[in-house]
């Protein structure tokens, strides 16, 4: 099952109107999200920023269709995600929306190749392809020579390279990070942000990452700055050209 995509508007890949979301209940009830609003160009490389516990995970995953908010609506390219059925949400995720998790999130029975080309076997698309293609995107973070490498003969920064090529690998429109460069060096951080951006501008897409790593918002294109729940601050910026750095030519321990 494939989902239509149809916009409304060809320049939002997101839309965020009055998003609310609650854990818990009476006195240990925490709201998390108040009435957020937000928009996602397509073309752009936004940050959500802020403290610890201000939203920015639960809002990534309201907007990815993991978590359902109790107010509010979410669209992501012409679809309104708290509107679909369990099944429909899966496979929105599955053809539209790529992860990238803090925690890497690594199957440590599969190399790095198998568990980058994993959206493409969920997809059903034939082995061999989704290795061939997998590897391609591990190449270009500088991991072609660790492709056939189990997570633990991979180092911290190593195993959130794989997680980033596994978030690429099926091409998807809404690339969503969190904190993908928490266990990188400068310029292993540097090789991915730069592999995001190329492919965002090339396919139209857009990708959201929450951070707190101050080194790479020169990168974005929008910085939203989270407190309690709310939206503070929406700053619009035009970043300094960034030196490039080849994306398949040279390999980081």
């Amino acid at each position: 099952m494939t989902i239509p995509i149809a916009p409304p508007s060809p320049s939002i890949a997101v839309s965020m109107r009055g998003i609310e979301k609650a854990f818990g209940e009476g006195p240990a009830r925490v709201q998390a999200l108040r009435g957020i609003d937000l928009d996602i160009p397509i073309g752009e490389m936004v940050f959500l920023v802020g403290p610890s516990g201000c939203g920015k995970t639960t809002l990534i995953q309201v907007m990815c269709a993991i978590l359902h908010a109790d107010a509010g609506a979410c669209t992501v390219f012409g679809r309104e995600v708290g509107e679909m059925e369990t099944g429909a949400q899966a496979a929105f995720r599955r053809d539209v929306i790529g992860f990238c998790f803090q925690q890497y999130q690594l199957i440590p029975t599969l190399t790095a190749a198998e568990n980058a080309a994993i959206p493409l076997l969920i997809a059903r698309r034939s082995r061999r392809e989704a290795l061939e293609r997998a590897r391609h995107e591990l190449d270009a973070l500088g991991l072609g020579d660790r492709t056939d490498s189990l997570p633990s003969q991979l180092s911290g920064g190593q195993q959130q390279r794989v997680a980033i090529a596994r978030a690429l690998v099926h091409a998807p429109r809404l690339v969503v990070c969190d904190e993908p460069t928490s266990a990188l060096d400068h310029r292993a951080g540097a090789l991915a942000l730069e592999l995001l951006r190329e492919r965002m501008r090339a396919d139209g897409r857009a990708i959201v990452i929450v951070t707190h790593d101050t080194r790479i918002l020169h990168y974005g294109d929008r910085i939203c700055t989270m407190d309690d729940g709310r939206i503070v601050s929406v700053e619009r910026t035009t970043p300094e050209p960034v030196p490039s750095l080849p994306l398949a030519s040279r390999q980081i321990a």
